[in-house]
């Protein structure tokens, strides 16, 4: 029989939460001033990761072409160039927009109710109920209404695998044979002399008219290249232009990236969302550097010298939440804000996360419905800054509390552990579990446990369902 902790898990989507969270402050100006990567996340000015970007005189540009701040959108990756003006305020000179990927879909694979795994030329694209902006230039089109052959421009971030984690995406359409304008990435192989090339599993043709001035050393098997054109056929691009893909920063006083920990070798060798990192004379938080591995969202800071961050500080970050609580009191509820209270940890609802009610069936259900003592389920990803951001939102009948979150921090002789910022007793666990679901002691337990690691706890239904009291079940998970 499996226990609450496993009905409860969900499967394959930490790869799309951690990947959501490739964003910080990247330097691009060699030896001075300012810039940054990352997605929009707010307007009245532009904030893209915590900085609030001044773009009064900027040069907007998207894809090369010329635009304004009314064409940004929310969710959107943009590079800034400019110069700070305050701790967590610049003046930007420059805001560019380039998509990860732009062409038809050529399959979906439904992960969970809340997560889908497209293919666009053969790379897969994550997308998320509530984490992923659905752009409302086109009304009908939502998570739900993703369809084989709609042509998507996709913004986003890519992890190890090479995955596309889409912060924002946008339907331009459905495919056009000879028509579609699409744009895509990757190594170039098959180049025997004739007039084409293989990216992925997608035939690039090219000819006299396409644009190789931004192409330096020319076409060469094993190089990455990035191309637009259009779709003469599945699987077949006639190219426009075949370009360089932007390069990363060499020489930077100051730099901080959020991203995905990859190639790890040691603390002196590893990789942020590309970056190489040397953070063996860093500080972290947590103080145990043992969370720094493959798979783990991290923060880093500090100067760039020959394309190594040599980093000052190295930060745990992201995961994804889930919650199954009740409302404490009427303080905790800010429909206004978009926030909600459970178990002390401070929710916001994404801009379109989607709220239920599957206790009372209240049509047009919202936050403003919600009353202390309701129960409720929430799905979510901690983001930067301890922020938790919920795509989904339910009301339910009271049932067990639930919390499943990143490891923050344990304490075997206290017999607690920390899950976004909670202390969680586990004095009282009757059932310690693996990965896989098998029974663990509560030595073997604590011994697997990692930093960063999904655990999810669970205090039977009681006459407290507020609080973790003391939780009944523990479970480490993949």
């Amino acid at each position: 029989m499996k226990t609450i902790l496993q009905k409860t898990k969900m499967k394959r989507i930490s790869r799309f939460l951690s990947g959501l969270l490739i964003a910080g402050l990247a330097l691009h100006c060699a030896g001075g001033g300012i810039g940054g990567t990352g997605s929009v996340s707010g307007f009245g000015s532009v904030w893209v990761n915590g900085i609030e970007w001044f773009t009064d005189s900027a040069v907007v540009t998207f894809d090369g072409v010329p635009g304004t701040e009314a064409d940004l959108r929310i969710g959107m990756v943009v590079d800034l160039d400019g110069e700070p003006t305050g701790a967590t305020t610049a003046t930007a000179n420059s805001v560019s927009f380039d998509d990860a990927v732009q062409g038809p879909v050529g399959s979906i694979n439904p992960v969970s109710a809340t997560v889908k795994e497209l293919t666009i030329f053969g790379q897969t694209v994550v997308v998320q109920l509530g984490a992923t902006v659905f752009d409302d230039s086109d009304p009908t089109f939502a998570f739900g209404s993703v369809a084989l052959d709609d042509v998507l421009e996709v913004s986003g971030h890519v992890d190890g695998a090479g995955v596309v984690n889409a912060t924002w995406v946008r339907r331009l359409g459905v495919v056009a044979l000879g028509q579609t304008a699409v744009e895509l990435e990757g190594i170039i192989h098959g180049l025997t002399g004739l007039p084409s090339f293989v990216l992925g599993g997608t035939i690039v043709l090219v000819d006299g008219n396409t644009d190789l001035s931004e192409l330096a050393g020319g076409l060469v098997n094993g190089r990455t290249v990035e191309v637009e054109g259009i779709l003469l056929a599945h699987g077949i691009v006639q190219a426009g232009s075949v370009a360089d893909p932007d390069a990363l920063p060499v020489n930077i006083a100051d730099f901080s990236l959020e991203g995905i920990v990859s190639d790890f070798v040691s603390l002196a060798d590893f990789r942020v969302a590309g970056q190489r990192v040397d953070a063996s004379n860093a500080s972290f938080e947590p103080l145990d550097p043992g969370f720094v591995a493959n798979g783990v969202v991290v923060e880093v800071e500090g100067p760039i010298t020959n394309g190594v961050l040599v980093a000052d500080e190295v930060e745990l970050e992201s995961g994804e939440v889930n919650i199954h609580a009740e409302v404490a009191s009427p303080a905790d509820i800010d429909a206004v804000a978009g926030r909600v209270v459970l178990l002390g940890i401070e929710v916001e609802l994404a801009p379109d996360a989607e709220l239920q009610d599957e206790l009372d069936g209240l049509p047009g259900f919202g936050l403003s419905d919600v009353v202390a003592g309701d129960f409720l389920e929430v799905d979510a990803i901690k983001v930067g800054g301890g922020v938790v951001l919920a795509g989904n939102l339910k009301r339910i009948p009271a049932d067990d509390v639930v919390l499943r979150g990143p490891l923050g921090g344990f304490d075997e002789g206290a017999l607690e552990i920390e899950i976004c910022g909670v202390g969680v007793p586990v004095s009282g666990a009757g059932a310690f579990y693996d990965d896989l679901g098998a029974p663990l002691s509560s030595s073997e337990f604590f011994a697997a446990l990692r930093l960063g690691a999904a655990v999810t706890v669970v205090d039977r239904l009681d006459a407290d369902q507020a609080t973790i009291d003391a939780a009944d079940e523990a479970e480490l998970e993949e």
